[in-house]
């Protein structure tokens, strides 16, 4: 708490600007960058179908309801998806009343997955989920890291154990483990 982890994901997704320095990644990181997908630990459902919650910010013509369903299913939001007739025009409630924490960070990770960005930022994305479902989804994630960066903030070491570098913030800096 307090380190700077939420600021070094701002940097890393262009919401701040860097005091010093540059972020690379294969090019330079900014605000004009659209390479990133972030799945926050307090994520945001909008008071609209489940459709549009996870295509988010698409024109409607544009959405891929194929592409949705792969989203769904990767996010392990099935269950809900199917105890709601497989309905993409389930209505939402922005405040999250009619959903759990755990159906909320799931959409939202279903969000990320279908935004098809070259890099995941995960801020502690299973927080609000049971163990069986949080070692479902970090399988998807450990398979999408072949072809895809994926940070992981996350306090739980456990789900580090298969991430390729590992890196502590103390005292503001950045640490490689």
């Amino acid at each position: 708490s307090g380190s700077g982890k939420t600021t070094l994901i701002n940097i890393i997704s262009g919401l701040l600007n860097p005091t010093k320095g540059d972020i690379y990644y294969s090019e330079k990181l900014n605000k004009e960058s659209s390479q990133i997908a972030i799945v926050d630990q307090s994520p945001i459902i909008i008071n609209d179908t489940l459709r549009n919650n996870i295509a988010l910010g698409e024109e409607y013509n544009l959405v891929d309801d194929d592409k949705i369903n792969l989203s769904i299913s990767m996010a392990e939001l099935d269950e809900y998806f199917s105890s709601n007739g497989n309905n993409l025009d389930l209505v939402l409630s922005g405040d999250g009343l009619n959903m759990s924490g755990g159906q909320i960070q799931r959409v939202a990770l279903a969000r990320a997955l279908y935004s098809d960005k070259d890099i995941l930022i995960l801020d502690e994305p299973t927080s609000a989920l049971n163990k069986e479902s949080e070692d479902k989804i970090f399988n998807t994630i450990y398979r999408l890291s072949k072809i895809k960066t994926i940070i992981i903030i996350t306090h739980n070491v456990a789900l580090l154990s298969k991430c390729n570098k590992l890196f502590r913030i103390k005292n503001h800096k950045l640490i490689e483990l």
